[in-house]
């Protein structure tokens, strides 16, 4: 069997094309189809994808494309970059969700909101063609991200420590 996208072959039951990435549906085959000059939408009990022939043969081997109607389960995890510059990552990503940080007091509580919905939110905006993309751009996003948290996080216990050492030298002597 080879790749409906880029017609590499595949060996097993692979989930995802190694050479395109694309996702492989382990559906079960359908009649062979004339090719057509359309990519048909093949309708089913799921909304969640969309089949194309395969038209380097003449049979039909059903592919599962993401639509953004979908998440796949690999992007379902945390984003530091999403949490951590919710307002430039909802726009580089094209989501405007984000921008809800600008409300005062409410921002506390949605940037954790970002952080745990943000991969979610990025690859619904339809901006990204297969997963190994998606994940390469938002592996930047996370490790600067994750950097300026620890980097805070440090500012602000040395923040804290000079404070309290201010405070204690002036009651030593005074």
């Amino acid at each position: 069997m080879n790749c409906s996208k880029c017609n590499a072959p595949l060996q097993g039951h692979e989930a995802f094309c190694p050479n395109c990435g694309v996702f492989i549906s382990i559906e079960e085959p359908m009649k062979p189809e004339a090719p057509t000059t359309e990519r048909p939408v093949e309708s089913s009990n799921s909304a969640d994808y969309v089949s194309y022939p395969n038209t380097h043969s003449n049979t039909f081997h059903p592919q599962t494309a993401y639509t953004t109607s979908s998440v796949p389960p690999e992007i379902k995890k945390w984003n530091w970059g999403a949490f951590t510059f919710s307002l430039f990552w909802g726009i580089g990503n094209y989501n405007y969700l984000p921008l809800l940080c600008l409300i005062p007091f409410f921002n506390f509580i949605w940037v954790f909101v970002c952080g745990a919905k943000g991969n979610e939110w990025a690859w619904k905006s339809g901006k990204f063609n297969n997963v190994e993309d998606f994940l390469a751009v938002q592996e930047t996003w996370n490790r600067a991200g994750f950097v300026s948290f620890i980097i805070t996080l440090i500012a602000c216990g040395v923040s804290i420590l000079l404070f309290f050492l201010s405070f204690l030298t002036s009651a030593f002597f005074s």
